[in-house]
């Protein structure tokens, strides 16, 4: 399987351009690419360009663009995932891998009345979704972002298709294919941090139009409720 590198910059076709160092050393010191090998280069916004080696030396290697192409998102809704942080922050890294390799929309770190202050770092969390984008051979980042929890009313905007997921069955309460993301439409999913939401977190959120999201009988800690969820949505992404 060629491997696939990440750059912000759009080639042109038949033109050609210097790895950086950090993809010199991955493609010459630790894939062992010789001159006419071929990878992939992806800018994250869904440009994926084969790429071919034509000088690799150990101070440098230039490539030439091969051919380009626009992949379509996974996901006909733009997703956002909000996600309370954690005591420890390393347990939401594994996290951050996976809603990248099932190519959601946004990563909101979303700090409350019952999460640590100031463990949220986004130059880590983009660290770790251009490695998983290379290493899934996707084509799409997601947006990584920050927010205060009584800010998010101001993302999801006035009328919002946003849910807030609560380990009690509220009356209220819908199950998750209750949530529309095989519609061209901008989508919210909230999961709290340890402990959960509280209940002055849940009354804000319903009175700002949230639905609450029940994800079933067991208590989850948040990485599982968000992987629980997204799985679940991500699949009624496929035909």
């Amino acid at each position: 399987m060629a491997d696939q590198f990440y750059d912000p910059v759009i080639y042109p076709v038949q033109s050609g351009f210097r790895l950086s160092d950090e993809q010199h050393h991955h493609a010459i010191r630790v894939s062992r690419m010789v001159v006419g090998d071929r990878f992939w280069l992806a800018d994250g916004r869904g440009t994926r360009s084969e790429c071919v080696l034509t000088h690799a030396s150990k101070k440098e290697a230039v490539a030439q663009v091969v051919s380009a192409a626009k992949v379509e998102p996974v996901w006909p809704c733009r997703l956002t995932v909000g996600i309370g942080l954690l005591k420890q922050p390393a347990r939401l890294d594994w996290v951050i891998e996976k809603l990248t390799e099932m190519q959601v929309h946004r990563i909101v770190a979303i700090e409350s009345s019952r999460t640590v202050k100031g463990n949220f770092r986004a130059d880590r969390w983009e660290k770790l979704a251009v490695s998983a984008m290379n290493q899934s051979l996707g084509s799409w980042l997601p947006i990584i972002g920050f927010s205060h929890f009584e800010e998010l009313p101001s993302l999801t905007g006035s009328n919002p298709s946003a849910w807030i997921a609560h380990e009690k069955r509220l009356e209220s309460s819908e199950n998750i294919r209750k949530v529309p993301v095989s519609e061209p439409e901008d989508i919210f999913v909230f999961f709290g941090p340890e402990g959960g939401w509280s209940e002055a977190d849940l009354a804000f959120g319903t009175s700002n139009g949230w639905r609450a999201l029940y994800l079933g009988p067991t208590r989850l800690r948040t990485e599982t409720a968000v992987l629980v969820a997204c799985s679940a949505l991500f699949q009624q992404t496929i035909p």
